[in-house]
């Protein structure tokens, strides 16, 4: 589990005092991400944290990084992943100006201990399969208007429409080739439906 946050569209100025090293920013890394600026229509970074979860960066090494790159663009859109246990790491995040839009929870479960296994009646009007170049159009559609609770949706600083062509970009690319491995579908009564 994790959650991401984000940081507002137009870059500020940031009044505090200089208290981050320069090993502290040097931790701290501002990955490109060309596929969601193409969609975007401006600059768009990943603030990558590093691995070591027990590193909380400060608020300031945070502003000084993402200021410091951000203010040369006029507008610029940032994001990070936070490991769930990062409660410390999310409140430095908070208060350098990012906000928390989405949160992941991760389940899992052994099917094989459940007393129903592989019992399950199945839908005979409900098929699930590989995809195949007949779907494609209808899957574009799809993506790019069912999702509502993605990270893209719930943030209010990305308009839904382009929170919409990012999912359907994404599907895209899997049709592609461009990502992935397989992509299936789900056929109710002959038609993709997810």
């Amino acid at each position: 589990g994790g959650c991401w946050v984000t940081s507002p569209r137009t870059p500020s100025r940031w009044d505090l005092p200089n208290t981050s090293s320069g090993t502290e920013i040097s931790r701290l890394k501002l990955v490109e991400d060309p596929c969601l600026a193409y969609i975007f229509g401006h600059p768009v970074y990943r603030l990558d944290l590093g691995k070591d979860s027990a590193w909380d960066p400060s608020q300031r090494a945070i502003r000084d990084l993402v200021e410091g790159r951000l203010a040369r663009e006029p507008v610029a859109f940032c994001y990070s992943k936070v490991d769930v246990s990062g409660v410390g790491l999310v409140e430095s995040l908070t208060e350098a100006g990012f906000r928390v839009v989405d949160v992941n929870v991760t389940f899992a479960l052994e099917t094989t201990s459940l007393p129903f296994a592989g019992s399950l009646d199945r839908r005979s009007d409900l098929t699930i399969r590989e995809v195949s170049g007949d779907d494609h159009e209808e899957l574009l559609r799809i993506a790019g208007s069912c999702f509502r609770y993605s990270r893209f949706h719930l943030d209010p600083e990305i308009p839904k429409e382009i929170a919409h062509r990012i999912k359907r970009e994404w599907i895209s690319s899997y049709l592609q080739g461009k990502r992935g491995d397989r992509l299936f579908v789900a056929l109710l009564k002959g038609r993709p439906t997810g």
